[in-house]
């Protein structure tokens, strides 16, 4: 985490001693297309500091953002945590309110955020006590309030939030009469670089007979663990069982396009909807859109040549059947004798995919055959080691 040390040289003297702070950003987190984090003020002087008025101004990656709001982001109390010299609970109340509601979101300029803070102006001491914030040395207790940036557009690297040190300036008050104000000593520390979402431009299915074939594109990656895919057989829309059925490793971070595919081998006739699930290295999740297809009933019994012929030691064979029945497909050598047996079932109207092992037999001439119903069909292939 870098540290950056700002040292304001101060010509008067300060009653009650020279008086620093730390600046620092927590709690950074992307929720949906909007950016949140919580601005913290923390004494780290020998002598406690009253606030008075201050500008935070931070720079940012604009790009990433469709015209950009930073506002304030929920209501005080609790989301801004001071609490005045004299700490009774109705004077706590009333500062919090009083500092959250009066900082106020100047503008966001270019890839800079700017936040101003009016603090009060006592008149006497009684009314210092009440109204001014109190900052000691106890981090937990001084947050100045939770922030939003609004309208994350184009998820290309990183938030790179960071402090513009010229810029930003902290005063405190004496809290002696005439309670004067002057420049602290400033420790603002840029916070730990938070990812954007990532992008995902495109996610597509298509239908090979009883195979859908599944591709994704993403224009930018960041903490990109990978992609479960995700299937329902559509039954009943109201009641979705999502099942995983596959693991698409991502690509980290990138700032390139990167294409993505699965193929779902071995579906039956009907509608079926796919969805993504996005992980990030921390496990965190988001789901993209769901894209739907259907998987039609064949029109003919299909014997496809396997594939790759000749092949080793592995090959494919493809078959479609338009009536449900008892489905054979049987292996033979040249002598007419039955090798291996891979389907001897019942199965129902649809396409199917089935794997050919070798790797026990030897090179040679084998044939083929798929007996359903009264359609039978051999076909020839061969196996060179």
């Amino acid at each position: 985490m870098k540290k950056i040390f700002i040292l304001i040289v101060i010509f008067s003297v300060i009653s009650y001693g020279q008086v620093s702070a730390d600046l620092t950003i927590e709690n950074q987190e992307v929720v949906g297309t909007d950016f949140l984090f919580d601005l913290f003020l923390t004494s780290t002087g020998t002598n406690d500091l009253y606030l008075g008025n201050a500008d935070f101004v931070l720079t940012f990656d604009a790009f990433n953002f469709n015209s950009p709001v930073l506002s304030k982001e929920g209501t005080a109390p609790g989301f801004c945590s001071f609490v005045p010299t004299n700490q009774s609970d109705f004077n706590t109340l009333i500062t919090q309110m009083n500092y959250f509601n009066s900082t106020a979101v100047e503008e966001v300029s270019s890839n800079q955020l700017v936040i101003s803070l009016n603090g009060p102006t006592p008149s006497d001491t009684a009314a210092f006590n009440s109204s001014v914030a109190w900052i000691d040395n106890s981090p937990s207790t001084h947050r100045l309030g939770k922030f939003k940036v609004s309208g994350i557009d184009i998820s290309s690297g990183n938030m790179n939030l960071q402090w513009v040190i010229a810029s930003t300036l902290v005063f405190t008050l004496d809290p002696n009469p005439p309670f004067q104000s002057t420049e602290i000593t400033i420790n603002a520390i840029d916070p730990a670089n938070v990812p954007l979402p990532v992008e995902l431009t495109n996610f597509m299915a298509n239908v090979i007979d009883n195979k859908v074939e599944l591709k994704w594109e993403t224009k930018t990656e960041v903490n990109n663990y990978g992609f479960e895919v995700e299937r329902y057989f559509v039954v009943n829309a109201e009641n979705k069982d999502w099942q995983k059925i596959g693991f698409v490793e991502g690509n980290g971070n990138s700032n390139s396009p990167k294409e993505y595919s699965l193929v779902d081998k071995n579906l039956k006739c009907g509608d079926y909807s796919y969805r993504l699930k996005q992980v990030d290295t921390d496990g965190q999740f988001e789901y993209s859109s769901e894209v739907f297809v259907s998987v039609e009933i064949p029109t003919d019994y299909v014997l496809k040549q396997n594939y790759p012929n000749p092949f080793n030691p592995t090959t494919t064979i493809e078959f479609s059947i338009p009536e449900d029945g008892l489905v054979r497909l049987v292996v033979f050598n040249l002598l007419g004798e039955q090798i291996r047996a891979l389907v001897n079932e019942q199965r129902r109207a649809g396409s199917y995919t089935e794997l050919f092992d070798a790797s026990s037999l030897n090179s040679g001439i084998y044939f083929y055959e798929l007996r359903v119903n009264n359609f039978i069909v051999t076909k020839k292939m061969q196996l060179i080691k």
